[in-house]
């Protein structure tokens, strides 16, 4: 039976070519070929140049502050609860995903205190009501750049000219946009650039972090004094007070080898490719009663992140049809109740779909023929 893969959002598939066979010839011929010193300075030399790759992908300037965790989740983590005081102040979107709202809101108990920027149901907010939440004691405006949701892609250039104007930290959660839309930091000014390396850079699960500033750098915490990768001062380097621990040198080498490949092709080329598939799919979704796509129809400001919110018809259903015929999909709240709580879909949830580099237009006339079918059935 064919196997059409749209889930990408949750995590990617297929990956970089050939990439999991890479890591293990790389580390095997590694291992067999070097002392415990050659070994140390060639992963070393590895962890350094995946570094410089991140920064030529979202044009950042300083590698050193690139820091590696083992998810995303951790980083956002990682940076709150390195910056944030009791009695500072946060400003996030009304429909901020649960991964930056948990942390927040646990310090709330202790003092923080927060502001939403209202958005409508298509994950679009209006810029000029930020300053009227800024007060004296605001020190960050978080954001998610792209919706999981509604795949809506916010104006972060606009949101970094407001804080550099009142000198907040600006954070963004690019998990679901880097690899897929093109970002530059150099225009951005963001002071956290955070990125899960299995969804769209295409590379293995395991493996994340964050792009930061040097202030955010000089501000944050130091997460640990002593780190047990300092193998007599082999791998010492100025991340060593944020990277806590062996690193995962396999997902560090596997996410190396899927920035290459994306470079190689370029992120407006992988762009052009899925606002192809999507803007087909919008397009044909739109002819099926019973459907209503979440997020905004202009291919311009979305991703390849689409969510269809049903009529009478619970998105477990259609999921489970679609699998039975072979494609994959996502289903349910997307760790985003305050999204679905605007849109009606909370608990039951959504059905989302999410393409990649590798789907085809063949693959989204074939899911657009199930889905009909499927809705016509139900019907």
């Amino acid at each position: 039976m064919r196997t059409i893969y749209l889930n990408n959002a949750f995590s990617s598939y297929p990956k970089t070519p050939n990439l999991y066979d890479n890591i293990f010839k790389y580390f095997t011929i590694l291992e067999s070929n070097r002392n415990f010193i050659e070994y140390i300075d060639e992963i070393k030399s590895m962890i350094e140049e995946t570094r410089n790759l991140l920064c030529r992908l979202v044009n950042n300037k300083n590698s050193s502050n690139v820091i590696f965790t083992s998810n995303s989740t951790l980083a956002i983590n990682m940076i709150l609860k390195g910056i944030l005081n009791k009695k500072d102040h946060v400003i996030v979107s009304s429909i901020e995903n649960d991964v930056i709202m948990k942390p927040i809101n646990s310090m709330i108990y202790s003092g923080l205190d927060i502001s939403k920027i209202p958005c409508n149901e298509s994950g679009q907010l209006d810029t000029t009501i930020i300053p009227k939440l800024i007060n004296r004691h605001t020190k960050a405006i978080i954001l998610s750049h792209v919706s999981n949701i509604s795949g809506t892609i916010l104006p972060l250039e606009e949101i970094g000219q407001i804080c550099d104007k009142y000198n907040l930290f600006f954070i963004v959660d690019a998990s679901q946009s880097i690899g897929t839309v093109e970002i530059d930091n150099e225009k951005l000014h963001a002071d956290a650039i955070i990125f899960s390396g299995n969804k769209y850079l295409l590379g293995p699960e395991g493996i994340g972090g964050f792009i930061a500033s040097d202030k955010l750098i000089s501000n944050m915490s130091s997460i640990s004094t002593i780190n047990s990768q300092n193998y007599s001062n082999y791998m010492e380097s100025i991340n060593n007070n944020l990277e806590l621990g062996t690193l995962n040198y396999m997902g560090i080498y596997g996410l190396n080898l899927a920035l290459k490949f994306l470079l190689n092709i370029g992120i407006a080329n992988i762009k052009l490719k899925t606002d192809e598939l999507t803007s087909l799919f919008i397009k044909e979704v739109l002819n099926i009663g019973g459907l209503k796509i979440i997020g905004n129809k202009n291919i311009e400001d979305r991703s390849c992140i689409i969510s269809l919110k049903l009529d009478s018809i619970k998105p477990i259903e259609i999921h489970e049809k679609l699998l039975g015929d072979g494609i994959y999909t996502g289903v349910g709240l997307f760790c985003n109740s305050s999204y679905n709580k605007l849109i009606n879909t909370f608990p039951t949830g959504l059905l989302r779909l999410s393409f990649n580099y590798f789907n085809t237009l063949e693959d989204i006339i074939f899911t657009i023929d199930k889905l009909n079918t499927i809705i016509r059935n139900i019907s």
